[in-house]
This record gives structure tokens, C-alpha cells and sequence, in this order.
């Protein structure tokens, strides 16, 4: 009887052992196979992530500006008029512009800081927004046309002075030249031609 068991643990342990190298070849294949899906994932993550065409549309953005602030309180009205300056440079690599603005608002000493950039995966321009006169976070998104000569960005937008929340708004800027561009600030709520705000962009020589 011992020996009956003997040799039934035997056979039992020899055959676990003859089964191992395979067991271990299989895992090893699994390992191999999902080292190679997830090279192939993050290798398509990279080329995602990567500068291109939709980047190059914001080129002509970047530099040393004086600024020209046109601001419409009411429609019809003439507009209040003020000087700034700007700066834009790449950031992360080519990535993202990022602008620092200098102007005023109100008569009083106004400073701002945008971000921009094209989004590969869903293939639209986003841009956002803040200043030292308000605590909010301005975010938009938008696209290009007019073979990137002109971009424009939809939004919603809260109001300080009214209260009034969610207010639709729209954003164009448009690229004159090389030196010279606009940026264009419209409320939506009665028609897509009330212009509030205008800015024009001269580079500095």
C-alpha cells in the first residue's frame, strides 16, 4: 500500500515537473506578447504627443508686441481706446504658447496670461485664460480656417459687473502678416457681430 502510494506521488510530482518548462515558456510568451502591445501603445501615445501641422498655425503668434486695446461698452458707441505690450513664446517643447499681457482696464494697470494649443487627439485649438481682475479661469476651444490665417474660439463666460452667468462668446484671431495680427472678442447673445473688444498686435522692431 505505501508503495502504491509512493509511486502515485511519484508520478504525480514527475509530471508537474515535466509540465513546468512549458508553463513557464507560455508566460514567458504572454510577457512578451504584452511587452510588445504596450511598446506599440506607448510608441503611438508619443507620436500623439508630438508638435505638428496643427501647432505651426500658431507660429506667427509668437514674439514681442505693442498692443492696440479697443473696448465696446455699448454697440454703436465709439470704443475706449488704451496702449499695452505682449510677449508669446513656445513652451513644453513647441507644445503650448504662452502670452503675458501688460495693458489697462478701466484706468487701471491690467495683467494677463494665456495659454494656446492645437489638441492632436481631438484636433482642436484650445486656449485659456487669466487675469490679475478676476479669480476665473477662461477656457475655450476652437478651430482654424482660411488656411490658418484665422482662428476662432467658442466659449461661455461669467460677468462680474451683471451677475450674469454663461454668458456665449466668441473669440477670432486673425493672422495679417507675419507681424501684424488681431484678436477679436464677440457677445453672443444677440448677434454674432457684437464686437466688445478688439486687440491689435504690431511687432516690436
Amino acid at each position: 500500500m505505501k508503495n502504491t502510494k509512493f509511486y502515485v506521488c511519484s508520478t504525480l510530482i514527475a509530471a508537474t515537473l515535466s509540465l513546468a518548462p512549458l508553463v513557464q515558456g507560455e508566460s514567458e510568451t504572454n510577457a512578451a506578447k504584452m511587452d510588445s502591445k504596450m511598446e506599440e501603445m506607448m510608441k503611438k501615445a508619443e507620436e500623439m504627443g508630438k508638435p505638428g501641422e496643427g501647432h505651426q498655425v500658431l507660429e506667427p503668434l509668437i514674439g514681442d508686441w505693442e498692443v492696440e486695446a479697443k473696448c465696446w461698452m455699448n454697440p454703436g458707441e465709439a470704443p475706449q481706446i488704451s496702449k499695452g505690450s505682449a510677449k508669446a513664446m513656445w513652451i513644453m517643447g513647441g507644445r503650448f504658447v504662452q502670452e503675458d499681457f501688460d495693458g489697462e482696464m478701466m484706468g487701471k494697470p491690467f495683467h494677463g496670461m494665456s495659454l494656446a494649443g492645437y489638441d492632436n487627439m481631438n484636433q482642436k485649438y484650445q486656449s485659456v485664460w487669466i487675469d490679475d481682475m478676476s479669480t476665473a479661469i477662461f477656457t475655450s476651444e476652437g478651430t482654424a480656417g482660411e488656411e490658418g490665417k484665422v482662428l476662432t474660439f467658442t466659449s461661455t463666460m461669467d460677468c462680474p459687473m451683471t451677475g450674469e452667468k454663461d454668458l456665449p462668446v466668441k473669440q477670432v484671431i486673425r493672422i495679417i502678416s507675419n507681424d501684424k495680427h488681431t484678436f477679436e472678442m464677440y457677445d453672443l447673445r444677440k448677434t454674432d457681430n457684437n464686437k466688445t473688444m478688439e486687440l491689435t498686435y504690431t511687432r516690436k522692431q
